[in-house]
């Protein structure tokens, strides 16, 4: 498990048809909730074209019910990426790629 929070669950599984690992994304909520989560972060994701933005794959199903099918990205937690002590170029090389990123996502009017 990558993540879990009271809203989504993200895992690392092995697409076998491809041989490569992927990135599940399973929404928590029920019935309908679901299905407009599912379909409005889809149809969101279909449109973004950013190095800085994790693209889609696919859409699958499974026992939980729907989930998203996203690129492994393949890195590590940012906490990993960032010891307490980094030092001052660590900091100033990674800040403005983070604020680009989040730039093209606040841009498209994600909500993250």
């Amino acid at each position: 498990m990558l993540l879990e929070n009271a809203s989504v669950k993200l895992s690392r599984a092995v697409d076998s048809t491809v041989d490569t690992t992927v990135i599940l994304m399973q929404v928590i909520h029920e019935g309908e909730v679901k299905r407009n989560t599912i379909n409005n972060t889809f149809q969101m994701l279909s449109s973004l074209e950013s190095e800085h933005i994790v693209s889609l794959l696919n859409t699958t199903k499974s026992e939980a019910g729907s989930e998203l099918v996203l690129v492994d990205f393949g890195g590590r937690p940012l906490t990993d990426c960032l010891p307490l002590q980094s030092p001052v170029q660590e900091f100033f090389t990674l800040a403005p790629q983070a604020v680009k990123a989040l730039g093209v996502v606040h841009e498209s009017g994600m909500i993250h």
